[in-house]
């Protein structure tokens, strides 16, 4: 798996994707999952990747699993296992062994989630699968913090931090497409432009109480 290609991805969810599949079929495992905790201005993920003939794991067990994870005592270089004795939903899964990583954000050091891989049989992990899974861990970790730092700096630039509303610039790029667009395909562009003026007085008490009727009148 080419790191380069993690940066190239869109989304957590694509990275994610991406990194199960490619860690799960490296390992020759039954099941390989990634679970990413939300944060502020990014959604949760849940992904995970079954082996051809292994049965998949929902994402309500994928999510158990990653739980029952970040439960166990890690290592000091963020890996764990867990026998089949561990947990039940294992009992149930008919898995007998899992190897997991923790997911950390290298600047804060906040925990992002959880990679995991599973066998369905007694499998004793060797240091080299240790230690992949741990670099893929990081590599992952550093991947997620980029595409969401990424996708923070596009919506930043679309929309105003304070009152969410659309910025200014955002208005006159949509404005320049559809005119583009009306001129290649012959067709009207209509434009309505809302003018606030002081009917509704604004309120005096500051920056934030402005924002604050701004974010209201928009609604």
């Amino acid at each position: 798996m080419c790191s380069s290609d993690l940066f190239r991805q869109n989304s957590a969810t694509d990275v994610a994707t991406i990194v199960a599949q490619e860690t799960g079929k490296h390992l020759e495992v039954s099941n390989c999952g990634v679970v990413l905790t939300s944060s502020l201005n990014a959604p949760a993920v849940c992904v995970q990747y079954a082996v051809d003939g292994a049965p998949a794991l929902s994402e309500e067990k994928t999510l158990e699993l990653a739980e029952s994870c970040a439960r166990q005592t890690f290592d000091h270089t963020g890996v764990c296992e867990m026998g089949g004795g561990k947990s039940a939903l294992m009992k149930t899964a008919r898995l007998s062994s899992v190897l997991c990583a923790k997911l950390t954000d290298k600047e804060t050091h906040a925990v992002l989630g959880h990679l995991f891989v599973t066998s369905g049989r007694e499998r004793k992990w060797r240091p080299n699968e240790r230690f992949f899974v741990q670099a893929i861990g990081n590599q992952l970790s550093i991947a997620v913090a980029h595409v969401r730092a990424q996708t923070a700096a596009r919506a930043s630039a679309f929309a105003d931090e304070r009152t969410g509303l659309v910025s200014r610039g955002a208005y006159v790029d949509c404005l320049l497409v559809e005119s583009s667009r009306g001129r290649t395909h012959n067709t009207p562009v209509s434009l309505l432009i809302l003018h606030v003026n002081h009917s509704d007085p604004v309120p005096p008490q500051g920056q934030a109480a402005l924002d604050k009727y701004m974010e209201q009148l928009s609604r």
